[in-house]
């Protein structure tokens, strides 16, 4: 995961939209947090469009994702 962070958000910058291996699809943040999983965020009381680049918050819900999905859910995996 360390490695999928570091290729998703360019060498690990919270502030990254659409990192450089990935589709024009609102990904946001270290794991590059697709907007589709914005309900995650929702159902802790945060803002996706805000809150994904808050660094502990979108890895939680990175960890969600990956509990779920593995690492196909990224492309840099």
């Amino acid at each position: 995961m360390v490695r999928v962070a570091g290729c998703e958000s360019q060498h690990f910058r919270p502030d990254v939209v659409y990192g450089p291996y990935v589709s024009r699809t609102n990904d946001r943040g270290l794991m590059q947090v697709n907007a589709v999983h914005a309900g995650k965020f929702a159902e802790r009381g945060w803002d996706y469009w805000t809150d994904a680049y808050d660094p502990m918050k979108n890895l939680t819900v990175a960890r969600e994702i990956y509990d779920t999905q593995g690492l196909r859910a990224w492309s840099c995996a």
